[in-house]
């Protein structure tokens, strides 16, 4: 492998993206062999309720990991819960805050059109056996137990 196609292994794995509180990018172009993408956390609880940021000329994708937040843009509030998820356009302001606990991954980039905002609902999507599959033969497949059943 020559020195230009060489990526530095510690520029490939970013451990504990979630350990702050807050909003923080954990993943840029400018510390990763990623060329376009950010990725980052947004964590909210008590002692961090809310936080506020522009997405400047990148389109913003979040996902809620755990929890329940709102998200505010465009003077509009959407209420996202575990795995639900929304695209915010580039040049929006946007208000993220929750009254418990919420985490979110965020991932963005660097857009030249302009696209609408859309909220993607989890019970949407699991509901629609067009949009829900399993994968994995036969051998490959396993039932999931809850953790009470382990306990």
């Amino acid at each position: 492998m020559n020195a230009q196609t060489q990526t530095d292994a510690n520029n490939l794995i970013f451990h504990r993206t979630n350990r702050h509180a807050g909003r923080f990018i954990a993943v840029t172009p400018s510390n990763s062999s990623m060329r376009h993408l950010h990725y980052g956390r947004i964590r909210l609880n008590g002692d961090h309720a809310r936080v506020s940021f522009a997405t400047a000329e990148r389109e913003t994708g979040l996902i809620c990991l755990s929890g329940e937040g709102t998200i505010k843009t465009d003077d509009e509030a959407y209420n996202l819960a575990r795995y639900d998820a929304i695209y915010i356009p580039r040049n929006s302001q946007v208000e993220v805050e929750t009254n418990s606990e919420v985490d979110f991954v965020e991932c963005t980039a660097e857009v030249t059109g302009d696209y609408p905002l859309q909220v993607v609902r989890y019970k949407d999507i699991e509901g629609d056996s067009t949009l829900k599959f399993l994968t994995g033969g036969e051998a490959n497949r396993r039932k999931r137990r809850s953790r009470s059943a382990f306990r």
